[in-house]
């Protein structure tokens, strides 16, 4: 129940977006290269989690949509210049995009964690892991956080 409330507020947070829906479609930006969210299949189609969820809200909202294949990094220039109406991929919601675009409540919580060899043992401040190598996914916030 608690997933179709927040299916049903991001249905209609983005309907604000298409005020006729029948005479121009939805631009959804996305970006493709984050399974299992979003990726390309063998024949080049879109799939994941996100492009279902952005083809059921827009079947809620009786609207055509059309996906927009993005670089992650360009989803907001996109976004203010109005090259897409909406962003659909994953984007975690930091007080600097929250300066730059509007987010609807999250629809789900992937929190991160630190994997490490059995029996290894970092505290709480982290101290131990400085000037140690740490993989994380450039770019993301998580590379942020490491770097910090």
């Amino acid at each position: 129940m608690k997933k179709l409330a927040l299916f049903g507020a991001l249905a209609l947070s983005m309907m604000s977006l298409v005020a006729h829906a029948d005479e121009k479609p939805l631009k959804i930006g996305i970006e493709a290269a984050y399974p299992p969210f979003a990726f390309k299949q063998p024949d080049g189609s879109i799939a994941g989690f996100d492009y279902d969820i952005g083809n059921a809200l827009c079947a809620q909202m009786k609207a055509k949509c059309t996906w927009v294949e993005q670089e992650f990094d360009g989803l907001i220039p996109a976004l203010k210049v109005r090259k897409i109406d909406a962003i659909l991929s994953s984007m975690s919601i930091t007080d600097d995009r929250k300066q730059s675009v509007d987010f609807t409540k999250r629809y789900y919580l992937t929190p991160a964690r630190l994997v490490m060899k059995e029996g290894a043992t970092v505290s709480d401040s982290l101290a131990e892991l400085k000037g140690k190598k740490i993989g994380v996914q450039r770019g993301s916030i998580h590379d942020r956080f490491a770097k910090e």
